[in-house]
């Protein structure tokens, strides 16, 4: 069967490669600490879980088939039934993908089932193989390291993503093509994924966190406590994500309509230049056989200077409306060094000294054991 197992004795010692009859022995025994991760598992795999450890066949068919999941924890008589949510990063894909851990937690038993390689389990088995350390405080604990691995494989991720979309930001704001409106998309998409397996998962863990199941109490409240904070820290990561994935959206929008105003302004200017031109050569390109102006030597340049005169004003009256503009104005950026020193250290120059002397506020007033609530009138409770 394609299982690893590890085994920490009461002695101290850890066995590997269990037989069906050891992994018993080890149930029954009640010491100790039990693992065994599935890979893949099989439908075998899954009637010798429910053989060996009496496992209900309901929650044997959630971990066989853990497609698209939804993060929870279940309670069964002597064990719990956790099912949590991480990045895939084995798959080669521009649109981020989750996969699915399940675990069991027993009394002193812990099955961990995905559907492929991860990461996050390989770095606790190859612990658990250099000393057995993450097995030496129990499956309750063993449980919380599988977990912290998983939810810990999410920054990378979402770091990722971060800087993604600074380069987006950056590209939208250089050049809003095609390109940057496809990436955006990607990203949107992401966090969406994203969104889908930490949402519930957060849920997930306050639960654990709360001391609400008989496997995880005590000592190893705070463990979880402190993945449950680090969910929250990625969910708010991601909230931001998304919201700067809105926002260089929105941008690459106005950019683009910016571009076809500037084109219809560029088109519109144009006109409005040769239409007095097209007025002037008209009026010359009559067919009427006297034309005052055609006998005159210098006639030919006379238009030409008119219609250079017409040209520049038509242009001045654009650039005096603010229609067009020559070069870009320069704004001014805040900065935090622009402050002067003496604003920031102002607050103490505006306090008062004769508003804290000790002999302004009578002491009794301050003290409530000297209120007495007979002696209050009660006219004046009701003057309000």
């Amino acid at each position: 069967m394609p299982y690893r197992s590890y085994f920490l004795t009461p002695e101290g010692s850890v066995e590997t490669e269990l037989s069906e009859v050891a992994i018993q022995d080890a149930l029954g025994s009640g010491e100790g600490s039990l693992w065994l991760d599935f890979n893949g598992p099989s439908v075998e795999d899954g009637e010798f879980m429910r053989r060996v450890f009496g496992l209900h066949p309901l929650a044997v068919d959630s971990c066989l088939d853990m497609t698209d999941q939804v993060p929870k924890v279940d309670n069964y008589d002597g064990y719990i039934y956790i099912v949590a949510r991480g990045i895939d990063y084995t798959v080669d894909t521009r649109i981020l993908a989750t996969t699915e851990m399940g675990i069991f937690l027993g009394q002193n038993f812990v099955i961990s089932v995905h559907p492929g390689l991860q990461y996050s389990i390989e770095s606790v088995i190859a612990l658990v193989e250099r000393d057995g350390l993450p097995l030496r405080r129990g499956s309750t604990f063993l449980t919380y390291i599988l977990l912290d691995a998983l939810v810990q494989n999410l920054v990378p991720g979402v770091n990722g993503l971060e800087d993604w979309v600074d380069d987006i930001e950056d590209s939208v704001i250089e050049r809003p093509d095609p390109d940057a409106l496809e990436a955006i998309l990607e990203l949107k998409r992401s966090s969406f994924q994203l969104r889908r397996a930490i949402g519930p998962q957060r849920e997930m863990l306050n639960r654990l966190s709360r001391a609400e199941f008989a496997h995880v109490t005590g000592d190893a409240l705070p463990y979880y406590r402190d993945i449950y904070d680090t969910i929250l820290r990625i969910d708010g990561q991601n909230e931001t994500l998304r919201d700067r994935a809105d926002t260089t959206l929105s941008v690459y929008l106005s950019l683009v309509a910016n571009q076809q105003n500037d084109l219809m302004r560029v088109l519109a200017v144009v006109a409005t230049v040769f239409m007095p031109l097209s007025l002037i050569a008209g009026i010359y390109g009559m067919n009427f056989e006297y034309i005052p102006e055609l006998g005159v030597r210098w006639g030919y340049f006379a238009v030409l200077g008119v219609m250079a005169t017409a040209i520049a004003a038509v242009l001045w009256i654009f650039w005096a409306r603010r229609w067009i503009s020559l070069g870009r104005r320069h704004m001014e950026r805040f900065r935090p060094t622009s402050v002067a020193p003496e604003r920031l250290q102002s607050y103490v120059s505006k306090i008062d000294p004769r508003r804290i002397e000790p002999g302004i506020i009578d002491p009794r007033r301050l003290d409530p054991r000297r209120l007495d609530p007979r002696r209050l009138d009660p006219r004046r409770l009701r003057s309000d």
